[in-house]
């Protein structure tokens, strides 16, 4: 049977693959396919944008603030017919001819886009292998009528080669330092930035992407101006529309892309196949990875290799049984699938959010505490990465970038709580307490107590020194304990754990009863895992501390019938029966 029937899709009879049954639904269904240092987004139409480690600092291809609307720019492959000069997508986008079929099938690691026009089934397979940092399309097209087709198949990609924000912020200067040229021997595209401009944080882009393809190459472009034509969008490109298709070998200094030009010929019931590889050398050169991963017969294997890894992650492990089958499908696949994707990119590169790239403290905490009943490696190797953004004073940094080092901007109040229950999480899945007692540098940046800056920091982050994770943890929690306004509870800072509550404690009065609420629990967290390592000492201190917040929350706290959310910097209370708006704050 298919599950949850509706008429955008369906899950399919063994709920590996969510299928979608019609290309125009009301935003944009993507999929991540991903192998933790490569990413592809693609939603069911072919729209969505690559990156490699990290969504802001080393965009690959161009994706717009707007583009959860339009769904555009995207991973496409045109079709043209000469004879008839009718003219296609093979993915609905961006040329969006109604399709007289159309499917797209989200699986685990993988987006399948199945679609027919005029006689002409397309089939494009897009994942990323496990090993390489690219993405693959393998393509396959048939000709569904009773005589010869000749067709024009044209793979396109828009750049945009390094920092996403700065892109945004000096679209006019950055375009400039586009560098992208045609290599005849290798047949591919390959394309960087140059620029390095310290003042403005430019960068010059690491390494060099490329674009290739296995069909012979006819013509190809590299100027976007060139390819559009004036005006134009990816809906309406000049270059292919006219029958004129503009060669352009060189782009520099201008908008950039990646487009071939291939001849097809199909016989009457023929398929064809052909692979496209858009990617990123790091370590592996660009020309390596295109003479490994293009040709169809190495995608297919990598494509099953693939599958193999994301279904051994997500099926063979966890099983959860119910009488309700839908619920055990969500819990058994998808919920897994979506925690893999959230620990391996957290909450950044989306259609929805900014791209603000690396992965925040809080989140990490949470998210590697969520995967460890199916994966408790990656939640180990997550709380000693995370135990290293903390600071000698108890302070943490508010994340951590796989291109950009420990996150420099002021980290929120509540980060130092977190930790704590994560690593409690661990051990009793996997009883493995010698974590504790295991060593991890101490973090040294430009922060004082998290708040104020050290003028006479320079450079880098660094390390100083290191404790056991235990250590860690303790200055954790002695750090919130301690900071703490005129009622006793922790500072708000610009924000306690609700981002929106940015200004009620910016002079570093306000101060937070959720915040307290929430320490207790890590205090009494921490008072078991010092029994645990046999510290009776330091277990009786920590249930002090609880006791001694948990009783100014019972006081000053509690409201009458429910608990204060907090204090603002001048004293007023929120979350308050006082309150006229926000009375009640439903996680205090």
């Amino acid at each position: 049977m298919s599950y949850n029937l509706n008429k955008y899709g369906h899950f399919s009879e063994d709920g590996t693959e969510f299928i979608i049954t019609t290309p125009v639904i009301p935003r944009p269904w993507i999929n991540y396919l991903t192998n933790e240092r490569y990413c592809s987004i693609i939603s069911q139409a072919g729209g969505g944008y690559s990156f490699f480690k990290d969504c802001r600092s080393n965009r690959i291809t161009r994706w717009l603030p707007e583009s959860w609307h339009f769904d555009r720019p995207g991973k496409y492959i045109y079709i043209r017919e000469p004879k008839t000069g009718k003219t296609w997508s093979a993915t609905y986008q961006p040329i969006r001819v109604k399709p007289q079929k159309y499917q797209c099938r989200h699986g685990l690691g993988y987006t399948v886009i199945k679609t027919e026009y005029f006689g002409i089934e397309s089939e494009i397979t897009y994942f990323v292998p496990e090993k390489g940092d690219c993405e693959v399309w393998l393509a396959k097209i048939t000709n569904k009528t009773n005589k010869k087709r000749i067709l024009e198949i044209y793979p396109y990609a828009e750049w945009l080669l390094g920092d996403y924000h700065l892109e945004l912020r000096y679209r006019n200067i950055m375009n400039l330092y586009n560098r992208i040229w045609f290599d005849r021997e290798a047949k591919a595209i390959f394309a960087k930035k140059t620029a390095f401009w310290g003042d403005l944080d430019i960068q010059e882009f690491q390494g060099e992407a490329f674009f290739s393809s296995t069909l012979p190459v006819s013509g190809h472009a590299t100027k976007k101006m060139d390819f559009l034509g004036r005006s134009n969008t990816e809906q309406q490109p000049e270059s292919i529309l006219s029958g004129n298709f503009r060669n352009s070998s060189f782009c520099s200094g201008e908008d950039g892309i990646a487009c071939f030009k291939h001849h097809l010929s199909l016989k009457a019931g023929e398929s064809k196949e052909f692979v496209v590889v858009l990617g990123q050398s790091d370590g592996m050169s660009s020309r390596n990875m295109i003479k490994k991963y293009c040709k169809v017969s190495e995608a297919k294997k990598e494509l099953k290799a693939t599958q193999t890894i994301w279904k051994g992650r997500i099926l063979d492990n966890t099983v959860i049984k119910t009488p309700d089958k839908e619920f055990d499908l969500i819990a058994n696949i998808w919920v897994k699938y979506q925690l893999y994707i959230c620990n391996l990119w957290s909450r950044s590169p989306s259609y929805y959010h900014e791209g603000s790239g690396g992965r925040g403290y809080r989140d990490s905490c949470q998210d590697s505490e969520s995967i460890v009943a199916i994966n408790h490696e990656l939640t180990r190797k997550r709380i000693l990465h995370i135990a290293s953004l903390i600071r000698k004073d108890g302070t943490s940094a508010p994340g951590w970038g796989d291109t950009t080092g420990p996150g420099r901007h002021r980290p929120n109040k509540d980060h130092q709580i977190w930790l704590t229950s994560t690593v409690a999480s661990y051990i009793k899945e996997t009883g493995d307490k010698d974590i504790l007692l295991e060593y991890v540098p101490y973090l040294k940046d430009h922060w004082v107590k998290g708040w104020d800056i050290d003028p006479n920091f320079k450079g880098s982050a660094t390390t100083d020194g290191e404790g056991t994770l235990f250590e860690h943890l303790e200055r954790n929690l002695n750090f919130c304990f301690n900071d703490v306004g005129e009622h006793g509870f922790p500072l708000i800072g610009h924000a306690d754990w609700n981002d929106a509550i940015d200004a009620a404690g910016i002079k570093l009065k306000g101060d937070s009863v959720w915040l307290a609420e929430a320490l207790v629990r890590s205090l009494k967290i921490f008072a078991e895992l010092a029994e645990l390592i046999g510290d009776n000492g330091k277990k009786e201190e920590y249930l002090r501390k609880a006791h001694t917040m948990a009783e100014r929350i019972n006081t000053v706290g509690w409201d009458g019938k429910w608990y204060k959310r907090g204090f603002t910097d001048d004293g007023t209370v929120y979350g308050s029966k006082v309150n006229k708006e926000g009375k009640i704050y439903i996680n205090t």
